[in-house]
């Protein structure tokens, strides 16, 4: 049976309207896609500012691609699907992955300075900042495990979240304690050969120099100039 619409307190005609979802997940996979972006900016000014090296500031993020390929490989071997939730927790996991690079160079770069070789100080920083290290990611993905496991009222969706922060912040862990620090090395090494040709360059440069500055100067001899004129007889002389 029909009823008076009045009744409801509708007094316009209803209408339909048919929208699709997918169009709305790729609108809002578009938006997280600009914030992943702008997360990246912030943080590699954040680090220029910090370090003020373009290079080292490459160095330490490193760890960022690290941890989207080991939270892209997490979602494949969990069954998961690249949702809202997962690439939120991609935007999440870059902050979280970057910190092990700061420790990890700032502790090498610190012994550098204080006189250690590039690779006694990458080894240091490996036996020293190894276990800070691995209970902060530790308490991280142990924090993450109950949602990448789908516990719960609506735990499934918020998987994706769990399963790429969890996952993409063990995988960047393992491979940043060894990448980081092999990169460090070869920058400071070749920053230390470059010094050296320099530091060559401009002791052969002074060399020069000072044995141009002690070398005899013979300034060229200029006999004075005689002018030797023959008598001439004179006319009035007496025979």
């Amino acid at each position: 049976t029909k009823k008076d619409l009045s009744s409801f307190g509708i007094t316009s005609a209803p209408t339909l309207s048919v929208r699709d979802a997918q169009r709305e997940l790729n609108e809002a996979l578009e938006q997280l896609a600009v914030a992943l972006l702008l997360s990246l900016i912030l943080i590699f000014l954040t680090l220029i500012i910090q370090f003020g090296s373009f290079i080292q500031t490459l160095i330490i993020m490193v760890a960022i691609p690290l941890g989207i390929c080991g939270g892209a490989l997490s979602l494949w071997l969990g069954n998961s699907t690249l949702s809202l939730n997962s690439v939120l927790g991609i935007i999440l996991l870059n902050g979280i992955a970057v910190n092990n690079s700061i420790i990890l160079v700032e502790f090498i770069l610190n012994s550098y300075k204080e006189g250690m070789l590039p690779k006694e100080a990458a080894i240091l920083a490996a036996k020293q900042r190894l276990r800070p290290i691995l209970i902060t990611s530790l308490t991280t993905i142990f924090g993450m495990l109950p949602m990448a496991a789908g516990l719960g009222d609506g735990g499934k969706i918020l998987r994706p979240l769990g399963v790429s922060v969890s996952g993409g912040l063990w995988f960047s862990t393992l491979l940043t304690i060894f990448i980081v620090p092999f990169l460090q090395v070869l920058f400071l090494e070749r920053k230390n050969k470059n010094m050296r040709e320099f530091q060559s360059a401009s002791s052969s440069v002074n060399e020069t120099n000072d044995q141009a500055d002690h070398e005899p100067r013979h300034l060229p001899s200029s006999s004075p100039k005689v002018d030797i004129k023959e008598a001439k007889p004179n006319k009035g002389t007496l025979q």
